[in-house]
């Protein structure tokens, strides 16, 4: 029996063994599986977290039109206005027929054979056949590249189109239904959920596009300046990458700061948070809005200057479009699929800003100062869209960032109780213009006081020498 047992137990072992190794040769083939993706996987376009999604679920809604694969079965309008893509992308290809059919085959073509590539670019499987898929790409591309021409063109001074006006401004737009999808339909575009690969529209625009004299880069970004033309940019169309990913991927660089590789050279300290604008106001910090009429360097919205205790910011336009761009392009710049690591400096402007306006008093300051102008309900409104970009985010105040350097010196400015002390006396003797009066009053008073005792005095030692 004791044999017996002792075989059975050796059994037992080797068979526990063979489980074993049959179990770590699984895990090795799915670590070199997860490797092979790694190096594959593009991960650009993908669904936003839903750590975003909860500040703001129609941030990152599409509502007019569908670009790319997410959202291809959305709301009624959404699909009526497939009809409308395709019909953008037969007049690109142009009015001869046979031209036109031979056309649309080699874009056909040249889609199949950026396919794999195509598909790597979203997140998970894109459950759509080959023909399918390939359609997509050719009408998107197409529409995306009238939009971008469209909106290109329009001055940038321009008020939002007049529904009354029917000239034609661009490819496809010449009444009121375009006029409108140029205001409305263009924030579509630069949702995250709903994009292209951009090297897809690169061939497009290739084959559709008489582009002497204009690159797609140019086109996007002249689009791109128009759509935010109240937001000041840093950046111009010669900084956009060869490489660039999409329209969200542009409008990361349109908000790319000039200061944005400052942070090595912010020295020692530590910052465990940014205080308010009332905080730094107590201080004796000012707050100061940028002249357009200033000279270089160039200054961006997300560009911050502390010195000689005032702090210099452009001029902030808040309106819901802007909070719809941001929250996209955090979005896009948090997310860091395939090892992807994007510069953060929106995710640290975002952080900035929702710990600079912790209260409505906070705005308030910073629209005193001009800086800062809403179209909100109030100030309580503008405070919340701020504090609603930073959540969800994952930052490290304290880290390796742009504002790191003007975080620090704000602080220390702050810390200092002399500092704290004159603004005290600043605005406890010196906000009430009556009071300055009187401080005022006192002093010429004082100093007419003083040269009387002087002339007195002057005065009576002479005529003491003579009585003498």
């Amino acid at each position: 029996m004791m044999r017996t047992n002792g075989g059975e137990q050796m059994g037992g072992s080797e068979a526990a063994h063979i489980r074993i190794d049959e179990i770590i040769r699984r895990l090795d083939a799915a670590e070199k599986e997860a490797q092979a993706q790694d190096v594959e996987a593009r991960r650009e376009i993908f669904r936003v977290p839903g750590r975003h999604r909860l500040a703001d679920e129609d941030a990152y809604q599409t509502t007019l039109f569908s670009v790319g694969p997410y959202h291809r079965h959305g709301t009624e309008e959404m699909g009526r206005n497939e009809l409308t893509k395709v019909r953008l992308m037969k007049l690109q290809l142009g009015a001869d027929a046979d031209q036109a059919a031979s056309l649309q085959r080699e874009c056909l073509l040249s889609m199949a054979s950026l396919e794999q590539e195509a598909r790597r670019c979203y997140d998970g499987d894109v459950a759509m056949d080959s023909g399918e898929f390939c359609m997509m790409l050719l009408v998107d591309g197409a529409f995306l590249i009238a939009m971008l021409t469209a909106f290109g063109i329009q001055e940038q001074d321009d008020a939002p189109a007049n529904k009354e006006e029917e000239e034609d401004s661009g490819p496809g737009t010449g009444n009121r239904t375009q006029k409108r999808v140029l205001v409305d339909g263009f924030l579509d575009l630069v949702l995250l959920e709903n994009q292209i690969p951009f090297f897809v529209v690169h061939s497009i625009f290739g084959l559709l596009v008489d582009h002497a004299g204009t690159t797609l880069a140019k086109t996007a970004w002249n689009a791109v300046r128009n759509f935010m033309q109240h937001i000041p940019t840093a950046s111009n169309a010669d900084d956009v990458k060869e490489d660039c990913k999409h329209l969200v991927d542009l409008c990361h660089t349109y908000l790319r700061p000039a200061g944005w590789q400052q942070a090595a050279a912010a020295g020692g300290g530590h910052i465990q948070r940014f205080r308010t604008a009332t905080e730094y106001r107590e201080s004796g910090v000012r707050f100061r809005v940028r002249s357009d009429s200033e000279p270089a360097p160039r200054f961006g919205l997300l560009d911050v200057d502390f010195s000689g205790g005032v702090v210099t910011m452009s001029r902030h336009v808040i309106d819901e479009k802007m909070s719809c761009v941001f929250r996209n392009v955090l979005a896009f710049e948090q997310d860091s699929g395939a090892g992807v690591e994007r510069d953060a400096y929106v995710t640290a402007y975002g952080v900035f800003m929702s710990q600079l306006l912790g209260s409505a008093g906070d705005v308030a300051v910073l629209s005193r100062s001009g800086v800062m102008e809403h179209s909100l309900g109030n100030d309580g409104d503008a405070c919340a869209l701020f504090r609603g970009l930073a959540r969800g985010l994952a930052f490290d105040t304290d880290g390796d960032h742009y504002l790191r350097g003007v975080g620090l010196e704000l602080n220390r400015h702050h810390g200092r109780r002399l500092n704290r002390w004159l603004a005290w006396v600043a605005r406890r003797h010196f906000d009430n213009p009556w009071l300055i009066l009187a401080w005022l009053a006192a002093a010429v008073l004082l100093l007419c006081t003083l040269v009387q005792t002087v002339f007195a005095v002057m005065s009576y030692r002479p005529s003491a020498k003579l009585n003498s």
